[in-house]
């Protein structure tokens, strides 16, 4: 079996702004995955060898404006899911990818929903992690609780790795980033107009589950929801193991259609 091999691809738009992806040529079905605020393409290292080998997937693992090797951030004042959904969405033009499943961690998850917007005859599946629908389904559906079964280590140490992959941002950026995903209004009627197939994955914070009500997820067909049990928000870092269990049944349940 050939070895694949990943390759960085980088692209410069008018403004000035260098987007960089991790790529990994497959002979089957594209997979976009989108991490999360100050995070990078690398924040998907210990789940990507989880993945089912037998989809042979081909994988984009993009670098959000300001995050890894893409830069700058968002300018203040102009920071939009929109945006960052073009970005995304720019980067899969050169390699010519007409379809694919498409899916990520938090502010990554809205994205992926966004792109039903931007792109969705090309969209074959959408896969959310912790990605809200609306900035209120936080504090509606959790009480504000983002990291409650982490350790008081771990957190810190989260924190801290925080700190370093954003010491270039300055105080306006930094305060821009969380409004980006507070402007967003529209993912609620994103996933109640769709057609595609939809996976949902959430922390149960080790407390009761809300209802898709509080979540504002519509109960639809094709909008699977699942919960991870004893996790929150930081559902990579805590389980990846069933994060990628969840996926790959996900997919493997598509592409045998």
């Amino acid at each position: 079996m050939m070895k694949r091999v990943s390759c960085r691809r980088e692209i410069s738009l008018e403004d000035n702004t260098r987007l960089s992806a991790i790529v990994r040529p497959a002979e089957a079905a594209t997979l976009v995955l989108i991490h999360g605020s100050s995070g990078s393409a690398r924040s998907f290292d210990s789940f990507l060898p989880l993945l089912d080998p037998a989809l042979h997937l081909s994988l984009v693992l993009p670098d959000l404006r300001g995050h890894g090797e893409s830069w700058p951030p968002p300018a203040p004042g102009t920071g939009r899911i929109e945006q960052l959904t073009d970005d995304v969405l720019r980067q899969l033009d050169p390699l010519n990818i007409d379809t694919f499943y498409i899916g990520g961690h938090s502010i990554g998850g809205m994205i992926a929903i966004d792109s039903l917007r931007a792109r969705p005859a090309a969209v074959r599946g959408v896969i959310s992690l912790e990605g809200f629908t609306h900035h209120t389904v936080l504090e509606e559906a959790f009480g504000g609780d983002m990291f409650s079964t982490l350790s008081d280590t771990s957190l810190a140490k989260m924190q801290e790795e925080k700190r370093e992959r954003l010491a270039n941002w300055t105080e306006e950026q930094l305060e821009e980033w969380p409004r980006i995903w507070q402007r967003w209004q529209h993912g609620y009627e994103l996933l109640l107009h769709t057609d595609k197939p939809v996976l949902e994955v959430w922390g149960d914070r080790g407390r009761p589950r809300p209802s898709r009500q509080l979540l504002q997820i519509p109960d639809r067909n094709n909008i699977e929801l699942h919960w991870v049990s004893h996790a929150s928000h930081s559902l990579l870092y805590e389980n990846p193991s069933e994060v990628a269990r969840t996926v790959n049944s996900f997919i493997c349940g598509l592409e045998a259609r």
